[in-house]
């Protein structure tokens, strides 16, 4: 196969090439074997280096050239300009080539054209060797990127455009590199060509794509110049696939293609019209350019080089330093801000999530701080850091402040302030304790003050007073020295120390016999030392003074000298026999393990054993004993690796040595060796030939073929499959299977390569029987005579017969005939097969209902049957029947109107109405209203309305629901019978009096009426105003508001008392007086007041006087000898103690008493024992301790013993290291292989030698040796010495390399040194080093890639081509190409190279897109697929899809089905194949029936169609209907009517509303008034007033629901003496009655008040309203009764009877509920209705004009006043509103407590009582009579009158009462009931209101608001320091008492509401 090589003459000198030629192919020389091949470079070119600089040259003048290609790494089409004629071919037609691109430039060099004329010629031959001529037109042009002079032929001379010469195509824009070529090549005739993309400088080698054709056989031609070139001839086939090749080339990964360079060779051929019309395509054609183009980025910055070289941050210029972002791998714009993170003062680790500022303080020292406005600066100490002056450090390297001045010093604690003016403190002395005092230091007694001592500077008892541990008793006759006990010792000149005790006075003498004070154990020494007993006096105990035994002699208390014992593995330390303590770690060291000992610790040494398959290294390793430092593996390639040359693993006969085990360790013929198959035997383990597939026979001249296959070992042939037999055997496809055309040389023959399956069609279904097999069609269809392509199906060759045609192939068509009666149904002409009952209707009738019935029409009684309506279509009682309103049965004598039934009247003018039913002919009778006069109008006669007890019928009844307010009149105690023309008021007896204040209380009687004519609101009613009686302050007495008219007033009976117990008896529970803080409560004073500090508590015991029975102080003495001394400050802290009254002095601070910490000081070369800080009380021997450092271990030892470093770890003493507490971390470095010599700057790497490397993994190891830090150098054997294991040096096979394994120990290793050179197999020869060509066997199904047959990669995946039906070569056996889901295979393209969906499948209805996976074909909207044809090739809508309801007609789009008229599309069968009215339409409330339009649903009685659900498909009484009042529950047989809430009344004007709810049903009335709230509501009387009995069913107003509140008398007669608490006063919960024998008084209703129907259980918050047992319901005027019963709270329930005779005619409007305005009375005659009140109602008092909005109050003329209770009076004159007399206060209509009765003057109280009363401000100026003037802050203005029963009131208007400037309102003579009305003041004013009067309990507050806004009502009830309007209490404690005095403070706040009124009342 191999073409005989083109000769090459030397190039002469003057032929050199250009830089610019060199440019165009240095990297690129090739010749050429085949067609194309590599080889080596031709002579005469120029060198790599040479090269790489011409075309970097030739690179840098096109950088600036436009570009229009996308770099995004996405494979493009380029977008090439058009070229005249018909643009740039991509696909079939092919035409010629196109101009040039933009984007790139063209070169190539060009030879004479005389010389490529003269072939023979030298320079001739030289150009056409070279490759510079280009066919016969000798040259070509590049300006127009045109290939035409290249690819044209003729005269025999063939066109070469050589590889070595290629046009190049240089892209010119910078910075474009691209990663993926593809050219398609139209192959026509052609030789072969070359693809090749090339890299800039040539850097890399270029990646090629070589393309050489077979199809039409070798041809032989002669060039010009007489060789003999191998081409191929003519084309005979230009076809796609035959004549196109798709060429592509990848470039290496991390780089991109800079160049594309094309070649081609080709011979003359004719194949005209190849491609396009008249274009004689006479050669190689390109189109159809895809690409993929990237861009540098910061994850690959050099696209020159292979693999990913990121963007280098740390050599970006610039003053900041850079580090690679992780998170800008993708930016193409490169750069350090693109690409890189800055370090920064602001973050020196940009790459952690957290910041790291610039450490300024480690960085540049102490005092400098983080510079402002430094945070994107480069972080260094000048940008970053500034200093900042502080007390402790106020210049750079100062030490603190030092410029305190005389009497201070620093102050530490201001170490880091930066007021450099505070550093300073007082430095106190002895003499002078404190800065601010001259009184020298205050002694602990018995010390006493020592004047030597002034100077002191720590004050203290030990260093201000006497009293030392030479004298401990200064203040007693004699030296007392202190005594410090057994094994203690006087510390050295302490005579003079204080205080005296034996810390700070004595010290314990340690010795080797009692190293402890605390414990008598002897000293333990560390073993093996052990104990001296001769060493028991010494008084330093350590093992060096207690202890024996050294590394020499470890028992030097035993005979003889016994050294210390190391053992295995350990050395004794060279002259360490001194060495103490005798330990191991002291006195050993290890022995490091070799390849020769690597057990050190046995005897002798034992070398390193190797494992089985590995020997010992004649020449090991350094370093730790291992099997990659001691053996040598055996291995395939060498299994005797001492052995030189190397001694391979033998291998049995028909084995080969594997060239890719070479390396495998241990070695074995089954590990090493692979057996070479052949055809006569091709398993090791059979003798069996080659088996071939079937009909191939075994071809025994194959025998030695090393690759098996049906090619190689076997014959036959699709034309011949025996050709070992005579004559000719073609192979037999079987039936419904053809021979493919020109199959008869295929091979292997098989059905798969050498048969087509027959298509199957209507007229041939079945292709694998003879003849024709027409498809049989079902017995309901008939074959159609035009069938549809496709595969055979019912669809494709049938006709159905439907209902609308039984005879289909039959035009007209022939409808299903129906029997009399019936019709065709239009709904089911499609339905198949026919038949009269799948295509036949009946059609009802009048006379004939129902097919299956003679019966006719049932009418709905008492409607009957009409006879001459029988042909009527449409059977209904409309149609079917008669009967009307007004004659039900028409069909009998006379006349018979429908009975309505009770409670119904006929509808008028409705006798002609049909159907005759109640619905249509009757409506429900209107209610009747019960009257006073008949109040049960369910029972027959009139049923007066029943009053109570205490009421009697009223003669003129008010209009509306008979209750007790309309029907009665009550009688009260102002009148006893109100039926007599004057009243009777109630007879009291003697020395009782009729309390005016009930004159409207009903029932009267004599103890409800009546009371005291002398109690405590009057002690004198001789006089003139109410003379209430004064309860005594200074006892602690205020007024009992409960004792109101209790006789016989005293202290006792009308006041309450304030004592200690309970300084504020009006509160529900006792409120015992707070004594506060250093107090405690008396108990001993419970019961005396009024309640003060001095009166109830005690002082407390104290710091500063801890007997407070004992005259003077007596201050608690803290105990000094345990170091307490006195806390400042704590004179008044309570539990006097030695933790609460003083402060203990520690070592940690001698003086606890100052902010400061002061130590103890410790004497030199001592320091603070940490252990003892909180030692009390200090001194030095206590607090103070000698520590060993680095430099002396042994402080107590004479001269330094320094600490030991252990030489073995690598550790070297730390040179002058003085830390204290003595390790290795403090005291030593360590020595590592980087560093040798840590005491030295910069990093001594440890020296390995010439023969070793250092290995710098190694860094960090300790201890550095050569075994440790250092590696052999690299050799072929291992070229990484410092991987886990050997790396054999890499041989590519690619280069025709071997491994030389005799070169192992050789350095520097390189392929020359490293490797053999061997031949190279290819796909066409795979064993080249044998004679004659191996052709590499393609798996079944796969063609030879003829394009590869010299590539050297034998691989399939390489030498093949994949086929539609072997489409994966990776895998074993045919893998068929997988189409489309839904797609089904092209039978005739099953050998196409083309493996594409669009090549090898069909598409189906199931998949119409190839090319879109699952893309199944769109049907028409509203249509579905027809699943039934899912495989079929007929890709239509008729074929694939099937009509629905939503389309019917697949012609029309969307064409839904029409519902009948009233019903809806059936949405859930939209998709539905079932094309009818029942399938694709739903009922509806507006048509139930499909079948007969408009048949509406009808409702039940008492309910409404639901016109907002007119289209529901739920077609239901519930979903249908609308409940109303009169029917709440469509869906029940019966009508349910709405049930209103207890206590409301039902609304019949709205029984048809369909609002169901209590608002639109029920009306509210007095008993429910909110129909919203959960339960019975019942109306909220304002403050004061209470519900009205027998208002329960009025419209709920406070005129009908309410009366005042009335207080309840003492009962009679009075008592002498004060008796039990009664319930006199008490206040019932709305609801409830008071009742009159309640004795006693319990902080509960359940004694004074009695339960109702209303609220049934007195003591429970809310109304619990009586429940009615079944069959009973509530009595009406019964909500107040009493007691709580069913007989006294309901009464059985009845059903009314609706009256027999019809309603009465409308007469005129009456005034019949209209509801009047508060304050006027319904007008009982009223007898019209207009838009005013004028006609039905009456004025009162109270409103004298009922069309004027608001109340218009009589106004009473002069000596009248108004009388009591008139303020419902009617008609409105001076006679029923007023009564003469003196004036009283006015009643006001504001609701609240009963005003107090008309009272004489009197004096005001005192002005010292008044003044102890007034707020904080105010203040008596003067007091005269009745007048009292108040002044508040020295300006008088205010008056205060003490007339009227009201004691005295102040109010203070002013803008700010606590500012100096005061503008106050005065306001004057306020009285009770009086109305204040103020000047709009401004929100944020302060009303001050100080009332002294128990009666004036209530004041309310009303403001104006915005003029949108109604205004704002507050009651301010209840407060008394602090209220807020308009939030209501603000703080206090609860209302005054009688006497007393309390306030309310109103504050007009929010910004909203400016205060107007103030109501008093």
């Amino acid at each position: 196969m191999l073409l005989p090589a083109v000769s090459h003459a030397p190039q002469p000198a003057h032929h050199a090439l250009s830089a610019a030629a060199a440019a165009a192919v240095a990297g690129s020389g090739r010749r050429l074997r085949e067609i194309f091949s590599r080889s080596a470079p031709a002579p005469g070119l120029l060198k790599p280096a040479a090269a790489a600089a011409a075309r970097a040259a030739s690179r840098s003048l096109l950088l600036a050239g436009p570009s229009t290609l996308v770099c995004d790494g996405s494979v493009h089409q380029l977008n090439m300009p058009a070229a005249p004629p018909t643009g740039y071919p991509t696909a079939v037609p092919w035409n010629p080539p196109f101009t040039n691109q933009a984007g790139f430039s063209c070169a190539r060099r060009l030879a004479n054209p005389q010389f490529c004329a003269a072939p023979n010629s030298v320079p001739g031959n030289d150009s056409i060797t070279s490759g510079l001529c280009c066919g016969s037109a000798a040259s070509t042009t590049c300006g127009e990127f045109s290939f035409s002079p290249v690819t044209s032929a003729s005269g025999g001379s063939r066109g070469i455009v050589n590889p070595r010469n290629p046009i190049t195509y240089q892209i010119t824009a910078a910075n474009t590199f691209l990663t993926y070529v593809e050219f398609t090549a139209i192959d026509v005739g052609t030789a072969g060509a070359r693809l090749a993309g090339g890299y800039d400088l040539d850097v890399i080698q270029a990646v090629e794509a070589i393309h050489s054709w077979t199809q039409n056989g070798p041809f032989q031609a002669v060039a010009g110049n007489g060789t003999i070139i191998e081409t191929y001839g003519p084309c005979s086939n230009c076809k796609d696939g035959e004549g196109v090749k798709t060429l592509n080339v990848t470039a290496l990964p991390g780089t991109g293609f800079t160049r594309i360079e094309l070649s081609q060779a080709f011979d003359n051929t004719g194949c005209s019209d190849a491609g396009a019309t008249n274009v004689n395509a006479d050669g190689m054609l390109w189109s159809g350019m895809r690409y993929s183009c990237i861009l540098p980025s910061c994850k690959d910055a050099d696209l020159q080089a292979q693999g990913n070289q990121p963007y280098d941050c740390a050599a970006a210029p610039g003053p900041l330093s850079w580090v690679y972002n992780p998170a800008a791998v993708d930016n193409t714009t490169v750069t350090p801000q693109s690409c890189c993170l800055p370090i920064t003062c602001e973050d020196t680790l940009p790459l952690t999530p957290e910041k790291d500022a610039y450490n300024c303080t480690s960085n540049v020292g102490p005092g400098y701080k983080t510079k402002l406005g430094s945070q994107a600066l480069a972080a260094n100490n000048a940008n970053c850091c500034e200093f900042v002056p502080t007390c402790g450090l106020p210049a750079p390297g100062s030490g603190p402040f030092n410029n305190c001045g005389q009497e201070f010093m620093y102050d530490s604690d201001k170490a880091n302030s930066t007021d450099l003016g505070a550093c300073c403190k007082y430095v106190p002395t002895c003499a002078k304790p404190s800065a601010t005092s001259s009184a020298t230091y205050q002694c602990t007694p018995p010390l006493a003050y020592a004047s030597s001592s002034g100077s002191s500077t720590s004050p203290s008892d030990a260093t201000c007073c006497t009293g030392t541990c030479g004298d401990t008793r200064p203040d007693v006759n004699g030296t007392q020295p202190i005594d410090c006990g057994p094994g203690f010792v006087r510390v050295n000149g302490s005579d003079t120390f204080t205080p005296a005790n034996q810390s700070r006075c004595c010290v314990y003498v340690p010795t080797c016999a009692k190293p402890s004070a605390t414990s008598n154990a002897t000293y333990q020494c560390t073993p093996p030392l052990v104990y001296a007993s001769s060493s028991g006096s010494s008084t330093s105990p350590s093992d060096a003074t207690c202890c024996t035994g050294t590394c020499g002699d470890t028992r030097p208390d035993v005979n003889g000298t016994q050294p210390i014992d190391c053992g295995p593995g350990f050395v004794r330390v060279n002259g360490s026999d001194t060495f103490t303590p005798a330990n191991q770690s002291r006195c050993c060291v290890a022995l490091l393990a070799t390849c020769s000992d690597a057990n050190t610790t046995q005897g002798g040494n034992q070398p390193y054993t190797c494992p089985s398959f590995a020997v010992p290294n004649p020449s090991p390793l350094p370093g730790f004993p291992s099997d990659a430092n001691c053996c040598l593996n055996k291995t395939c390639g060498n299994t005797n690796p001492p052995a030189s040359p190397a001694v391979p693993q033998t291998c049995a006969p028909g084995f080969v040595l594997d060239s890719n085990k070479t390396s495998v360790s241990p070695p074995s013929p089954e590990a090493c060796c692979r057996y070479v198959p052949t055809c006569a035997k091709p398993s090791a383990t059979s003798n069996a030939t080659f088996q071939c597939t079937p009909p191939l026979v075994y071809a025994s001249s194959s025998g030695s073929s090393t690759s098996p296959s049906d090619a190689t070992c076997c014959a036959g042939t699709c034309g011949d499959t025996r050709p070992d037999v005579n004559g000719t055997q073609p192979i037999d496809c079987g039936p419904g299977f053809v021979r493919v055309n020109g199959s008869d040389t295929f091979t292997p023959a098989n059905q798969s390569r050498c048969c087509v399956a027959l298509l199957a069609t209507c007229s041939d279904a079945n292709t694998t029987q003879g003849g024709n097999q027409p498809y049989t069609c079902p017995s309901f269809a008939v074959p159609n005579p035009s069938p549809l392509p496709g595969f055979p199906s019912d669809a494709n060759c049938c006709l159905n017969k439907t209902c609308g045609n039984t005879n289909p192939p039959a035009s007209p068509a022939v409808p299903q005939t129906c029997a009399p009666g019936f019709v065709l149904d239009s709904n089911k002409t499609s339905a198949s097969p026919p038949s009269p009952e799948a295509c036949c209707r009946y059609v009802p009738t009048c006379a004939k209902p129902s097919a299956t019935s003679n019966a006719t029409y049932q009418c709905t009684p008492p409607l009957v049957y009409a006879s001459s309506s029988g042909s009527s279509t449409s059977p209904s009682d409309a149609t079917c029947c008669t009967g009307t309103c007004g004659d039900t049965r028409p069909d009998v004598n006379g006349t018979q109107p429908i009975d309505c039934g009770p409670g119904f009247d006929r509808v008028l003018g409705s006798d002609t109405f049909t159907p005759a039913d109640i619905a249509r002919c009757c409506v429900a009778k209107a209610p009747v209203v019960p009257t006073c006069k008949d109040a049960n109008t369910t029972e027959f006669g009139d049923q007066p309305y029943t009053c109570p007890s205490y009421a009697v019928p009223n003669p003129s009844p008010l209009p509306g629901f008979p209750s007790e307010a309309n029907c009665c009149l009550n009688r009260t105690c102002n009148n006893t019978d109100p039926t007599s023309p004057t009243p009777v008021p109630q007879a009291c007896p003697a020395s009782y009096i009729l309390n005016v204040n009930m004159s409207d209380v009903s029932p009267p009687n004599a103890s409800i009426c009546c009371m005291p004519r002398i109690s405590c609101i009057d002690v004198n009613p001789d006089k003139e105003g109410c003379q209430p009686f004064i309860c005594d302050l200074t006892l602690g007495y205020i007024v009992n508001q409960n004792a109101t008219y209790l006789p016989n007033p005293s202290n006792e009976v009308c006041c309450l008392r304030r004592t200690c117990a309970d300084r504020d008896p009006l509160a529900p529970r006792r409120q015992r007086f707070g004594c506060g803080a250093a107090f405690e409560y008396d108990p001993t004073q419970d019961n005396n007041g009024p309640p003060t500090r001095s009166l109830c508590c005690n002082p407390l015991a104290t710091c500063g006087d801890t007997d407070v029975v004992k005259r003077g102080k007596q201050p608690f003495n803290c105990a000094a000898a345990e170091g307490w001394v006195p806390k400042p400050g704590s004179d008044g802290t309570t539990s006097p103690s030695n933790t609460t009254c003083c402060l203990r002095r520690t070592c940690a601070d001698t003086d606890p008493t100052t902010a400061a910490l002061d130590p103890q000081a410790c004497p030199a070369g001592s320091f603070p024992d940490s252990s003892k800080s909180s030692f009390s009380p200090p001194s030095a021997e206590q607090c103070c301790k000698f520590e060993p450092s680095c430099n002396d271990t042994l402080p107590d030892v004479p001269g330094c013993q320094p600490y030991e470093c252990d030489a073995s770890r690598g550790l070297v003493f730390r040179v002058n290291a003085t830390d204290l507490d003595p390790s290795d971390a403090k005291c030593c470095l360590v020595q590592t292989c980087l560093d040798t010599d840590p005491n030295t700057p910069g990093d001594q790497t440890f020296n390995c030698g010439p023969n070793q490397q250092y290995d710098w993994r190694r860094n960090t190891t300790v201890a550095p040796t050569r075994g440790k830090c250092c590696q052999p150098l690299p050799t072929c054997a291992d070229t990484d010495p410092f991987a886990a294991k050997a790396q054999t040096y890499f041989c590519d096979p690619e280069k025709g390399l071997q491994y030389n394994f005799n070169a192992g120990t050789l350095k520097n290793p390189s392929d020359s040194v490293c490797c053999l050179t061997l031949a190279r197999a290819t796909c066409a020869d795979t064993d080249p080093n044998n004679p004659g060509n191996l052709t590499y066997q393609c798996p079944e199904g796969s063609v030879p890639n003829l394009a590869n047959a010299g590539s050297t990669t034998v691989t399939a995946a390489s030498c093949c081509s994949p086929t539609c039906s072997n489409f994966n070569l990776a895998t074993p056996g045919p893998s068929a190409f997988a189409c489309p889901a839904g797609s089904a295979p092209n039978q005739a393209n099953v050998r196409s190279t083309t493996v594409t969906a669009a090549s090898c499948c069909s598409p189906t209805c199931a998949n119409s897109n190839l090319a879109s996976p699952g893309a199944a074909f769109t049907c028409p909207a509203g249509s579905v697929p027809n699943m039934a044809n899912n495989g079929s090739t007929t890709v239509t809508a008729a074929s694939c899809c099937s009509p629905t309801c939503a389309n019917t007609n697949l012609a029309s789009p969307a064409a839904a089905l029409t519902c009948p008229a009233g019903s809806v599309p059936n949405m859930a069968n939209t998709n539905s194949t079932t094309v009818t009215a029942a399938s694709c339409c739903s009922p509806t409330c507006a048509n139930t029936n499909l079948a007969s339009p408009g048949a509406a649903f009808t409702c039940p009685a008492g309910s409404v169609p639901n016109m907002a659900n007119t289209g529901s498909t739920t077609v239901t009484a519930a979903s249908c209907c609308s409940p109303t009042c009169a029917n709440t529950n469509p869906a029940s047989p019966t009508p349910t009517p709405f049930t209103c809430p207890s206590g409301a009344l039902t609304t019949s004007a709205n029984a048809n509303s369909t609002t169901v709810t209590a608002a639109s049903c029920c009306s509210p009335t007095c008993a429910n008034w909110n129909l919203a709230a959960p339960g019975p509501s019942q109306y909220p009387c304002k403050p004061g007033n209470s519900i009205a009995l027998g208002s329960s069913t009025k419209p709920p107003s406070e005129s009908n629901c309410c009366i005042g509140q009335i207080p309840i008398p003492s009962p009679l007669p009075p008592s002498p003496a004060p008796g039990p608490p009664t319930c006199a006063g008490w206040v019932c919960p709305a609801g409830t009655l008071p009742n009159p024998g309640g004795r006693t008084k319990r902080a509960c209703h359940q004694d004074c008040c009695l339960p109702t129907c209303t609220d049934t259980d007195v003591d429970t918050s809310g109304n619990q309203t009586y429940t009615c047992p079944s069959t009973w319901v509530p009595k009406p005027g019964s909500e107040m009764a009493t007691p709580a019963s069913k007989g006294t709270c309901c009464m059985q329930a009845t059903t009314p009877s609706p009256s027999p005779s019809p309603s009465p005619a409308p007469g005129p409007p009456t005034c019949a509920g209209w509801v009047c305005p508060a304050g006027t009375l319904p007008n009982p005659g009223g007898r019209t209705k207009r838009a005013c009140h004028q006609d039905c109602c009456l004025p009162t008092c109270t409103d004298t004009d009922v069309d004027t909005s608001g109340n218009q109050t009589y106004t009473c003329p002069s000596t009248w006043i108004p009388k009591p209770g008139s303020e419902m009076a009617s008609p409105d004159n001076k006679y029923a509103c007023c009564i003469q007399g003196s004036p009283t206060p006015a009643v006001s209509p504001q609701p609240g407590p009963t005003p107090t009765p008309s009272c004489t003057p009197r004096q005001c109280p005192a002005p010292a009582t008044i003044n102890a009363l007034l707020p904080q401000g105010f203040s008596i100026s003067s007091s005269s009579g009745s007048t009292v003037t108040v002044t508040f802050k020295n300006n008088a203005f205010l008056k205060c009158d003490c007339t009227q029963g009201l004691s005295w009131l102040t109010i203070a208007t002013c803008s700010s009462p606590s500012s100096s400037a005061v503008n106050c309102q005065k306001i004057t003579n306020v009285r009770l009931g009086d109305e204040v009305t103020l000047n709009k003041v401004a929100c944020g004013a302060v009303i001050d209101v100080i009332i002294h009067d128990g009666q004036c309990k209530n004041l309310w507050a009303t403001s104006n608001s915005p003029a949108s806004q109604s205004p704002k009502r507050v009651s301010l009830s209840g407060c008394r320091a602090g209220t807020t309007l308009p939030n209501g209490c603000r703080s206090g404690d609860g209302d005054g008492a009688c006497g007393g005095s309390y306030s309310y403070r109103v504050v007009c706040s929010g910004g909203r509401h400016l205060l107007r009124k103030l109501h008093f009342f």
